[in-house]
């Protein structure tokens, strides 16, 4: 005899990329075989740029394609552009610098920012 699956048993997958980040989730069947794949992007993509703007209190700004608007809309200077943080994890740097600042903060901290955004979007 098999497990018993509930209705609301489901497989979630997160692509982290150099460059853009991809989510998708699908329901398990009885059999337990994913009966659908759902990919969640942003605009009509199905990635999200893996970039992050945050604040000096490291708040989240932007997130994903919102940070081009965000550092062309505005005049201030008072910001953190992280950018390409996955290439920072083939050279083992785990305290990454903004490509705009001196800030620098724990790469962790910046993942798990980027993944409360993606989970604000679903």
């Amino acid at each position: 005899m098999g497990q018993k699956i509930n209705k609301n048993d489901f497989v979630i997958g997160i692509d982290f990329g150099t460059s853009g980040i991809a989510c998708a989730y699908g329901f398990l069947n009885d059999r337990h075989e994913i009966i659908g794949v759902f990919y969640n992007g942003q605009a009509d993509k199905n990635k999200i740029s893996a970039e992050i703007i945050l604040d000096d209190n490291l708040n989240v700004k932007a997130f994903g394609d919102d940070c081009f608007s965000y550092y062309n809309s505005i005049n201030e200077k008072n910001y953190h552009h992280f950018y390409k943080v996955k290439m920072n994890l083939y050279d083992r740097i785990y305290k990454i610098k903004a490509r705009n600042s001196d800030k620098e903060v724990d790469i962790q901290c910046i993942i798990k920012l980027m993944l409360i955004e993606i989970k604000k979007r679903q």
